[in-house]
């Protein structure tokens, strides 16, 4: 498993992206996070990353029942 340097670079490879096109917000704290997930594998962290960006996009996201039907 990763120590807490290596989480905080596996987060900052998954979260590059979102950084450089401004989707992640800066009070974003890589480093807690990368405290927080003590334990965690490359993958559940990846995971972690893929899962909170999708719980982003549903929360803003609206669908109508009209596209739902097409």
């Amino acid at each position: 498993l990763p120590d807490e340097h290596g989480r905080l670079q596996i987060l900052n490879i998954h979260t590059a992206k979102m950084r450089h096109n401004n989707m992640m917000t800066p009070d974003v704290d890589l480093r807690e996070l990368a405290v927080a997930t003590k334990n965690f594998s490359g993958a559940e962290i990846f995971g972690l990353i893929k899962s909170a960006s999708s719980f982003a996009f549903t929360r803003h996201t609206k669908v109508s029942a009209v596209s739902l039907k097409r």
